[in-house]
């Protein structure tokens, strides 16, 4: 969005040297802003080369442009042949666990057989979404720079480029990491548990494979959601640097700008709204059989030290990624917010604040204050400090229950 010359005017008591002298500026401070942000489709690109790459040879990139009509079925049929390569990594993964489990025998504590099917779930879910995303949505990356280069032109991402780039490789080595360590759990368990002529290579093959389309789901649904943090940022950073902001054209730019923003907010909860209910669901569940193992009586007397192992380190993995979603999105709410706490302060103390500006703010606050932001699945959930204490309450809530309904079962 090109910010007018007029913008930068300096109105009432000033002469006309300062105003020149203002325009002037205005006219540098345009020109830096510009040279700045280059492109945010460009800016988004460079940021996202290494999980591009990753997403491209995993077979399930679907968002290459075709410029010929003649040749657009190619893309059809690559998404055809993705989704049914995705049904035979499900029907790999399900029938394979079964026939695991019907020759192992029966799990005494249900630990690890519920643990894997939450997890090959939830493998599979990000497998799919990464797949249908491209179908129902379009290009999902340069639909967010579309987004971005409407409202900030990518200010915030021009201004934050290294520490982006290092969120992106953080945030991509950390979910390989987590990948790394289920496909570990899951090759230790099948080869030292299994007594039978059960064959765990095709399972394996096809567990990695979900895991990199896993690792490539967490990656893109928590580097969108940092971009967007970064540009709300750079939006408050301007507005606490400007003193103009009493001008009637100032306040309608910052609050077209933040409008804007928060229409993205808006698409991004729309576009992952099924990832982020898979994925808070198989948490959720993991949290609770995780949970209910540790207080348990079982885990001190009956656990090996391989179980306790496990039980520790994934109740620290499911803690790590709520707590991360709780900080990023509590983040995105207070950048949100802080425009309209700016507009009540100027106006409060501000002798040349315009008349028209009062309307202007009360009608834009009233339109958009009570639109939520930050990560949630559209308008029914959002990841909030009150929300997630509401979650960790049931958690808690569903273990205390299953406890008293094993202690009540014991006894009969």
């Amino acid at each position: 969005m090109q910010i007018e010359k007029s913008e930068w005017l300096t109105y009432n008591d000033r002469s006309r040297r300062q105003q020149a002298t203002t325009t002037i500026s205005g006219r540098r401070r345009a020109q830096q802003h510009d040279g700045e942000t280059l492109n945010a489709r460009r800016l988004i690109d460079e940021l996202t080369k290494s999980l591009r790459t990753v997403w491209k040879l995993s077979g399930f990139w679907l968002s290459y442009n075709i410029q010929s009509s003649r040749f657009r079925w190619l893309r059809r049929l690559h998404a055809t042949v993705a989704l049914f390569y995705w049904a035979v990594l499900l029907c790999t993964m399900t029938i394979s666990l079964v026939k695991f489990w019907w020759q192992r025998g029966p799990d005494p504590f249900f630990l690890h057989l519920t643990t894997q099917l939450i997890v090959v779930i939830q493998f599979a879910s990000s497998a799919l979404f990464l797949a249908t995303v491209q179908l129902r949505s379009g290009p999902v990356l340069r639909k967010f720079a579309s987004r971005l280069q409407a409202a900030t032109l990518g200010i915030g991402l021009a201004r934050q480029r290294k520490r982006l780039k290092a969120v992106q490789t953080t945030l991509l080595c950390t979910a390989a990491l987590q990948a790394l360590l289920w496909i570990a759990y899951f090759a230790i368990y099948f080869y030292y548990s299994n007594s039978g002529p059960f064959q765990p290579v095709p399972l394996l093959l096809a567990i990695i494979h979900s895991a990199v389309l896993w690792t490539l789901a967490n990656t893109l649904l928590i580097g969108q959601y940092a971009m967007l943090a970064t540009e709300f940022h750079a939006l408050n950073v301007d507005l606490r640097s400007d003193r103009n902001c009493w001008q009637l054209a100032l306040v309608k730019h910052y609050l077209s700008v933040h409008g804007r923003l928060k229409l993205a907010n808006v698409s991004l909860n729309s576009t992952f709204a099924p990832l982020i209910g898979i994925s808070l669901t198989c948490q959720t569940a993991l949290a609770i059989l995780h949970t209910n193992a540790l207080i348990g009586s079982n885990f001190v007397t009956n656990f090996n030290a391989y179980d306790k192992l496990f039980t520790c380190l994934c109740a620290c993995f499911l803690g790590l990624q709520l707590l991360t979603f709780t900080l990023l999105s509590t983040f995105i709410c207070r950048q949100a917010s802080y425009i309209f706490y700016h507009m009540q302060k100027i106006s409060s103390i501000n002798l040349h604040w315009e008349q028209d500006c009062f309307s202007v703010v009360t009608f834009y606050e009233q339109a958009f204050r009570d639109l939520p932001v930050g990560i949630g699945i559209e308008k029914w959930f959002f990841i909030t400090g009150p929300n997630v204490f509401k979650a960790l309450l049931l958690i808690l809530t569903a273990v205390a229950l299953s406890r008293l309904t094993m202690a009540t079962s014991t006894k009969i």
